[in-house]
């Protein structure tokens, strides 16, 4: 723009200036200065004026992107009396949390009209239900790949059923959402075990947009483009991202700040811990 070509102008003829003062010691110090002042008011006004042209023609990032700012809560077990367990929350300052239960017989209906008063009473909000699911689950490259998630086939429909039960209990008592992990997603596309656990999410994933709520992706044993190839794939709609960034980690699958080049848009938590 004009203001841009004037700016840099005087950015030149500062330059002149002080090249020349050196050349020319018969100029007063005190007319070097009044001259250097006047120019940088100059100089100062014309950047102003260019960003404020600038801003007019595309106004900043900060007011072209929309993005839901996380509250920072902590991760609770679901127990049959979860009022202690939300006291924590309260009492560390937080107004946020996730609530964690691997134990069907908990999910009843006193335990959640507990769990919501609880949440009532100190203020909280449950963003998610963290929900694990029955049959064997060991944490390493050796045996994870066969008892995580709904990879292994062994135990697919059964999980299944346990996570569609978890997100019964959840839209009962108006939880937004159920989280967990899938497993290993396979890399190849066509794998016979990736598929079929694609079609096992749809069916999780489609119970949880017909009790209206959403199902979230707690990242770790995938990489972040296996992980929006699923969500793509099982395209329901109301899909979203519990960012791990500690597991990415463990698990060699991604550097997190990358990952969110990836999938960014789809994350809707985040854990934060040690390894």
């Amino acid at each position: 723009t004009g203001n841009e070509v004037s700016v840099l102008e005087d950015l030149r003829s500062l330059a002149l200036v002080a090249t020349s003062s050196d050349q020319q010691p018969e100029r007063s110090c005190e007319r070097q200065r009044a001259e250097s002042s006047t120019r940088i008011r100059s100089l100062a006004l014309a950047a102003t004026q260019t960003t404020a042209e600038l801003t007019r023609v595309a106004p900043p990032l900060t007011t072209t992107l929309t993005m839901n700012r996380l509250q920072l809560g902590v991760l609770v077990s679901l127990v049959e009396d979860p009022e202690p367990e939300i006291r924590k929350v309260k009492d560390l300052g937080l107004t946020t949390c996730q609530v964690c239960s691997w134990d069907p017989k908990v999910w009843t209906e006193p335990t959640g009209k507990r769990l919501v008063a609880a949440a009532a009473k100190h203020g909280v909000t449950i963003t998610t239900f963290w929900s694990g699911y029955p049959g064997p689950a060991t944490w390493n490259f050796l045996e994870g790949p066969a008892t995580i998630g709904l990879v292994p086939a062994a135990y697919r429909a059964m999980r299944v059923q346990v996570l569609k039960e978890a997100a019964d209990f959840a839209a009962r008592f108006k939880l937004p959402s159920i989280t967990t992990h899938v497993g290993f997603l396979p890399v190849d596309a066509k794998d016979r075990e990736y598929l079929a656990t694609v079609e096992a999410l749809k069916q999780v994933a489609g119970h949880c947009a017909a009790k209206g709520i959403q199902f979230w992706f707690e990242t770790g044993q995938e990489t972040p483009v296996v992980l929006l190839r699923t969500i793509e794939l099982v395209g329901t709609g109301n899909l979203g991202i519990n960012l791990d960034p500690a597991n990415l980690l463990l698990y060699g699958m991604a550097n997190p700040v990358d990952a969110l080049d990836v999938f960014g848009k789809y994350v809707t938590g985040v854990h934060a811990k040690y390894g």
